[in-house]
Order: C-alpha cells, then structure tokens, then sequence
C-alpha cells in the first residue's frame, strides 16, 4: 500500500548550535521519505515572507526547535 509523503516544516534559528546543526539532521532524515521544508530552499530573489507563510499553511507538521538563542529571536 502506497503511503503519502506529509509535508513537513522545520522552524529553527540560523547560524545558532545546536538549532541549526539538528534542522539539518532532521531535513536529511525526514527527507527520506517526506516532504520537508527548510528556509535554505527559497531560491534568490523569491519573496521569502509570502513563501515560508505558503509553506506553513500546506504542512502537515511543523516543528519548532527551541533553545535558549531562539527564544530571544523575533
């Protein structure tokens, strides 16, 4: 029986260990067999706000990683 593949959002905070490392880890393993979105797939140029908002309300997960640096981040 063919399973679809989830869409999957990961919000984590750039440049910022352990965030960014683990965001990595997870789209490498999710990927295998989702659909996972990660903001390192917006392409230059693209509208990056309209985007990641498209990409949220067309998941079926969102993750959200939270440490220490992401809670002091917008």
């Amino acid at each position: 029986m063919f399973k679809k593949q989830k869409k999957v959002f990961i919000s984590y905070k750039r440049h910022v260990t352990p965030d960014e490392p683990l965001a990595f880890e997870l789209f490498t393993r999710l990927s295998k067999k989702h659909d996972v979105f990660l903001d390192r797939t917006i392409a230059v140029g693209e509208k990056w706000g309209k985007r990641i908002e498209k990409e949220i309300q067309n998941a079926d997960y969102f993750i959200v990683l939270i440490s220490q640096d992401s809670i002091l981040s917008e």
